[in-house]
């Protein structure tokens, strides 16, 4: 006795499709209705879904307002066909859309299930791995595929070729299942779902608006700009003129970008050579001294500061001859551009008047006097 026979009487069997509609699309001329009807009865013939069970169909598109179209997008809703704009790239795609998915209906509907992939050969190939650890936990596994000649890597439980299964002119019988919303945790809820824009909603007319919304469409850019690598900070290669809403959008994101790449800049300490440095803290000096009022010790230590790190003697005694009368510590920095300078006599000195008012180094700090005396 196989796994339906062994069934609760009264449980409900159900059937999850997700269906590729840009690689596997509805044949010009075809009534969609009447493809779904097909994918239904394969699903019924296959043996597995009995009368009375439940099927949930995810269309995926990339471009789903023009394949298969807003109108057949509205009429596949109006029978309880999800709809799911996704890119496909080799990238992220099939793996972070079908197994995302599968796994969702997975956790909500145990073995013995139905799991069916209709997409291209090669894709499918891609998460054959997949789909193998699908069935050996006790899902069944069905595909549908425009015909190649490589076989996949394990025979599944059924497998179509896409074009003869929608175009089979044998009359479609009555089928026996219902379909469904996906039964995920989120799908049954909102059906409707972008992946580019995380937005899923309710209903078709909410979906369709945010297919031709300014947001979709940033979202869009943002996603190739991404892909792509584009540098946004550079007007120049931004898609303005689209409309004033899209350009506020790309604006607001070059300023944004503009923005952190200053705040970064402006944490790295600029390399400069001795005549820059020379020059900027000259020019620094003057503005102090062109102040309407005495700077105080808290300017002129700054200054001191800079002074030291750019090894600017000269300039470091000058303003350190001020900073000493407000402040005396500073006898230690100036003592230490004094020996930058070589003058070696003068920093003696300097050590000796503040060992006489008392003033010390902190203990962890190391002298570059005695460094410099050394290389002497």
């Amino acid at each position: 006795m196989n796994q339906i026979e062994n069934m609760h009487v009264g449980e409900v069997e159900k059937a999850f499709v997700l269906w590729d509609m840009g690689n596997c699309p509805i044949p010009d001329g075809h009534d969609p209705l009447t493809v779904v009807a097909k994918i239904q009865m394969a699903v019924e013939k296959s043996g597995h879904v009995r009368r009375n069970g439940q099927i949930s169909i995810t269309a995926i598109g990339s471009k789903l307002t023009e394949i298969p179209g807003e109108d057949v997008m509205s009429r596949l809703s109006s029978f309880e066909i999800s709809l799911k704009h996704s890119h496909h790239s080799a990238l992220c795609f099939p793996r972070a859309v079908y197994i995302h998915d599968l796994d969702e209906w997975a956790d909500a509907n145990p073995p013995p299930s139905t799991m069916m992939i209709i997409d291209d050969h090669e894709r499918i190939g891609w998460i054959a791995s997949n789909l193998s650890d699908f069935e050996d936990a006790g899902y069944r596994i069905l595909l549908a595929y425009p015909q190649r000649t490589t076989p996949l890597p394990r025979s599944f439980s059924k497998q179509w070729d896409w074009d003869a299964l929608v175009t089979d002119e044998q009359e479609t019988t009555t089928t026996t299942t219902s379909l469904v919303y996906s039964q995920g945790r989120y799908n049954d809820e909102h059906p409707l779902a972008c992946e580019v824009c995380f937005v899923a909603v309710k209903s078709f007319e909410d979906f369709t608006a945010h297919l031709k919304s300014v947001e979709h469409e940033y979202g869009e850019w943002d996603r190739f700009a991404c892909k792509n690598g584009v540098d946004r900070t550079i007007r120049e290669n931004l898609p303005f003129g689209r409309s004033s809403e899209m350009d506020l959008l790309l604006t607001q994101d070059m300023d944004r970008r503009l923005m952190k790449r200053k705040e970064r800049s402006c944490g790295r300490r600029i390399r400069l050579n001795p005549t820059q440095s020379k020059a900027i803290l000259a020019d620094a000096l003057n503005l102090v001294k062109s102040l309407p009022f005495e700077a105080d010790a808290l300017v002129l230590g700054a200054l001191l500061g800079a002074c030291k790190i750019h090894e600017d003697a000269e300039l470091g005694n000058e303003v350190g001859k001020q900073l000493i009368g407000l402040q005396p510590e500073h006898y230690v920095a100036l003592s230490t551009l004094k020996a930058l300078g070589n003058n070696w006599a003068e920093a003696e000195e300097m050590r000796k008047v503040m060992v006489e008012a008392g003033i010390r180094k902190s203990l962890h700090i190391v002298s570059c006097l005695n460094v410099f005396k050394k290389k002497m």
